[in-house]
């Protein structure tokens, strides 16, 4: 039902296409404003670097995409995208050894982030209610502290002028550079804290050629980091029988540019199956390089006033380490609760950043936590947190040999079930039977397993990682 006027969403990726997705249900226009000239097609561009490299779709993330946008699996298929079960047909390498494959509901989609981009592009430009402004720039807000009432661009053609866009809602969604926080200072309004945890990571991602016994013919590896080893890489199979490979150095650990330079440090890594890819030194164009500083969370949801009109939304909220493949899936579970708020109507901003950093919580809590396993990323370990990384350690053991365990793992992993649920007594009864011992000696895991059942579980998962750090 459309109750209400104009609403502008900043930025057209997917975070924003989300966002207008959602806002189109609820307002009569739905403009967004886009920095980059848009492509017709699914070409790569400037404004979206990230682009060129791997991408995941995590299930809970697939499954708004589909609730959103039916029949689009359909599309993504025929136009070479590749579906399966995010367990069965992936392999899991967690400190040298992979997890237990096993069947299960975890349906999910590897594709191109151009080719996911442009579809989901087309369909929400599609919607009658929906325009776009694209190669213009953003100045600032229209308004005050208490309520913004548009935005002013100046659009990147000769003999522009500044532009007035009236709005009764705006929603930021610009990403990781957003400018949300001096834009609010302009207006006498408090910015957001902020956390950051600096991992110093660099990564170089090719696309190789496929074969069919490449990775056992399954569609996903990921092998990941464990101290004191600061190297992981992840093998996408993608459209037109492609492998996309991406390789990871932690703490200035840096990838060769190179093709020989990248296959020998593929070589290094704790599975062989990534170089196996890359050995044949082949990539189809060129390697890419990108860095990523720190993940970064901005606590909009402690402020205490914030105007009203006007929303942030992404990675302008939360920006994870891209390891981890989150960011997507988050903004897409975000969207779908701006949805859910403006049907709900009152007090917008504070149930939407609430309810985001709810969202927000899960994801953070794995990045964060599997990042401070090196000693020298910076951040706060409480005794809980390390009890905590202690068991998941064991887990991942067991996961290696019960799929029970790992089919609970990955759950997690693709943000269905919420953390707490790998302490249900179920998963930490196959956990002391088949974890081992290689979790830290000064850690009482049975101590962790008698009292999580009584304390971790009958939390509310929503303030779960909250009141781990409060502790």
């Amino acid at each position: 039902m459309q109750t209400r006027g104009r609403c502008v969403v900043l930025g057209a990726s997917l975070g924003g296409l989300f966002a207008a997705r959602a806002l189109s249900d609820s307002f009569e226009r739905v403009t967004l404003i886009e920095r980059d000239r848009l492509p017709a097609g699914f070409e790569h561009r400037k404004g979206v670097p990230q682009d060129r490299h791997t991408h995941g779709l995590l299930t809970a993330g697939y499954r708004v995409i589909e609730e959103y946008f039916p029949s689009i699996t359909e599309e993504l298929l025929a136009s070479g995208a590749l579906t399966g079960d995010a367990l069965d047909d992936s392999r899991y390498c967690i400190g040298g050894q992979l997890l237990k494959k096993t069947s299960s509901d975890l349906r999910s989609v590897t594709l191109s982030r151009p080719m996911l981009e442009g579809h989901i592009r087309r369909r929400v430009l599609g919607l009658p209610n929906v325009d776009v402004i694209d190669n213009c720039d953003v100045l600032g807000l229209e308004g005050d502290g208490n309520e913004v009432r548009g935005v002013q661009i100046l659009r990147r053609t000769d003999g522009s002028a500044e532009e007035r866009v009236n709005a009764d809602l705006v929603v930021d969604a610009t990403g990781r550079g957003s400018r949300m926080p001096a834009w609010l200072e302009t207006f006498g309004v408090a910015p957001p804290d902020e956390e950051r945890v600096r991992v110093d990571i660099s990564y170089m991602t090719g696309i190789f050629p496929r074969r069919p016994d490449h990775v056992g013919g399954d569609r996903v590896l990921i092998v990941g980091a464990t101290p004191p080893n600061r190297r992981c890489g992840v093998a996408v199979a993608f459209e037109k029988d492609h492998f996309i490979v991406t390789l990871v150095g932690y703490l200035g650990e840096r990838v060769p540019a190179d093709p020989a330079g990248f296959a020998d440090y593929a070589l290094a890594l704790p599975s062989p199956m990534i170089h196996e890819i890359v050995r044949d030194k082949n990539p189809i164009g060129a390697l890419v390089p990108a860095k990523f500083p720190y993940s970064q969370r901005r606590r909009y949801e402690e402020l205490k006033h914030f105007p009203k009109g006007l929303l942030v939304l992404g990675d302008a909220l939360c920006s994870f380490n891209p390891i981890h493949g989150q960011g997507i899936s988050v903004a897409a579970l975000e969207a779908r609760l701006l949805g859910e708020c403006l049907r709900a109507g009152g007090g917008l901003w504070q149930k939407f950043f609430a309810g985001a950093a709810r969202i927000v919580d899960m994801p953070w809590a794995i990045a964060v936590g599997n990042d401070l396993r090196f000693e020298e990323v910076e951040g706060k370990r409480s005794r809980t947190a390390r009890w905590q990384n202690a068991y998941i350690e064991r887990l991942l053991a067991a996961a290696t040999i019960d799929p029970a365990v790992a089919l609970a793992f990955i759950r997690v992993v693709h943000l269905i079930e919420p953390l707490p649920s790998l302490f249900a007594p179920a998963v930490l009864l196959r956990v002391l039977r088949h974890g081992g011992a290689r979790s830290e000696p000064e850690l009482d895991v049975e101590r962790l397993a008698q009292s999580a059942v009584s304390d971790l579980v009958r939390r509310p998962p929503d303030g779960y990682s909250r009141e781990l750090d409060a502790e």
